[in-house]
């Protein structure tokens, strides 16, 4: 069973972790280079709090297992009714539900702001499927792709930007499938 919570200081140890798992790997999930330190993470959470923004972990037998958050899209006032999603989940977790309970939380949440749209910027689908399966099962639409514009794996990546109106979100039933199950 999946716990979806508020995120809290004690936790950024473990947020870094997961975090620092898609650095400098062959996971196409972040352009950053260098891992953060721990002070650094928590300077980062902080702010998004301080923008009134979720930062949510998801539990799973008392250990967090992935984290989201939203921040602003951009700094300029015009920009203050749209905010971005990220969710990371270990590496093993992926495709067990808790990137599903993440966003699902974090889209709740916003609803409850004066956030209307929602992007979030990942690569594009041919270098991270799971993400676009994610955010399409949420009704993300993708409304715009950069070519070349990252460089990660000593090659060029393009990133790609997809979008849900909050306005007109309303949430579909999902289900979590115990997977052992399955096979």
């Amino acid at each position: 069973m999946i716990e979806i919570r508020n995120s809290c200081t004690d936790d950024v140890p473990s947020i870094r972790d997961i975090y620092c798992r898609y650095i400098g790997n062959e996971f196409m999930c972040t352009l950053e280079e260098d891992p953060p330190t721990i002070e650094e993470m928590s300077r980062r959470r902080e702010k998004v709090l301080a923008r009134s923004l979720p930062y949510v972990v998801a539990v799973r037998a008392g250990v967090i297992v992935g984290f989201a958050y939203s921040d602003a899209l951009n700094e300029r006032s015009g920009y203050r009714f749209t905010a971005t999603d990220s969710v990371y989940v270990l590496p093993d977790e992926r495709g067990k539900g808790a990137g599903a309970l993440l966003l699902r939380s974090l889209i709740d949440l916003l609803k409850t702001t004066n956030i209307k749209q929602v992007i979030a910027i990942t690569f594009s689908k041919d270098l991270n499927p799971a993400t676009h399966r994610l955010h399409d099962r949420f009704g993300f639409i993708p409304v715009g792709l950069l070519m070349k514009v990252g460089f990660k794996n000593d090659r060029w990546v393009d990133i790609a930007y997809l979008q849900l109106s909050l306005d007109s979100y309303t949430a579909r039933p999902f289900f979590l499938v115990n997977q052992s199950k399955l096979h």
